[in-house]
């Protein structure tokens, strides 16, 4: 594991590529992103970045990011629920973490990252997840570009009621990441890892952790799963199976575990059964998730 050095560390990652760099980050700033674009031996560079309009807006990256990696040849890939952090260099290894492509994430906050082998089945999980991003070119970056001047020449920053973009895809839940499960629901308080996944304070209202959890990557996961489900209905055995198959994680993951990360999601939807898509039909020995 590395706790500090993480700079040093990634860019002597990339400067070891031969062939490929794919590097996944939900924020990225110019400065860190320089860096690691001066290797000129690898042919096929792939940044994937979470892009959110706010991020823009707030400094958390930077749109001449985009700009930049365009003109020296990546493809750029955006995708609004993005929280991977990856640097992978010729599909054989990769840095996995916590630490973003930004000033602070490589030099500055309290990060960790290890260096893994990357095997086949890593492989068509990250590219089932470039599937799943908006691939930006130039007319879109321009259309981007445009829209974050308006912003700040009507200094609506803190106005923005849309995070997408109007050409960004679906961004369908394939794959998720163990940080993004959620803990058994509390009907008292909000525990500080499922404020964390969410995307909420501890104090937050009931209404906006509601809102958080129909927005949480692992309930549209389950709302994907059964609108491609025979009669949009899959039980607790499938469902559980399925979820395991869905996990990335540099650690094995255990079906008790999975069923234990399921309970938690069917205690959330419990919680808010008269508000969101979900119901439940028990049967003798399982239960069914059903779609309204």
């Amino acid at each position: 594991m590395i706790l500090s050095g993480i700079k040093s560390a990634i860019n002597s990652l990339v400067s070891n590529a031969n062939d490929s760099l794919l590097v996944f980050t939900a924020y990225c700033k110019i400065s860190p992103f320089l860096e690691i674009n001066k290797n000129e031996r690898i042919s096929r560079k792939i940044l994937i970045i979470r892009g959110r309009k706010s991020d823009f807006i707030s400094g958390a990256s930077d749109i001449e990011v985009l700009q930049l990696a365009l003109s020296s040849g990546w493809s750029v890939y955006i995708n609004k629920n993005l929280h991977a952090k990856m640097y992978c260099i010729d599909e054989k290894k990769a840095l996995i973490g916590s630490a973003n492509l930004t000033n602070g994430g490589v030099k500055g906050n309290l990060e960790l990252m290890t260096e893994v082998e990357i095997m086949e089945d890593d492989i068509k999980k990250i590219r089932s997840i470039i599937k799943s991003s908006t691939k930006i070119d130039q007319d879109n970056l321009d259309k981007m570009i445009s829209f974050l001047s308006d912003i700040r020449d009507q200094r609506m920053k803190e106005h923005v009621l849309e995070e997408g973009w109007d050409f960004e895809s679906a961004n369908e839940i394939h794959y998720l990441f163990p940080e993004e499960l959620l803990l058994p629901c509390s009907i008292n308080s909000l525990s500080s890892i499922n404020a964390q996944v969410l995307g909420v304070s501890e104090e937050s209202s009931d209404r906006i952790v509601f809102n958080a959890f129909i927005e949480c990557n692992e309930y549209k996961w389950l709302i994907r799963i059964l609108r491609n489900s025979k009669d949009q209905k899959a039980s607790f055995g499938e469902l559980s199976m399925l979820l395991h198959n869905s996990i990335i994680s540099n650690d094995r993951v255990y079906r008790g575990d999975v069923k234990k990360y399921l309970s938690n999601l069917q205690g959330w939807i419990e919680k808010y059964s008269d508000r969101q898509n979900v119901y439940f039909e028990k049967l003798d020995h399982t239960t069914l998730f059903v779609l309204r």
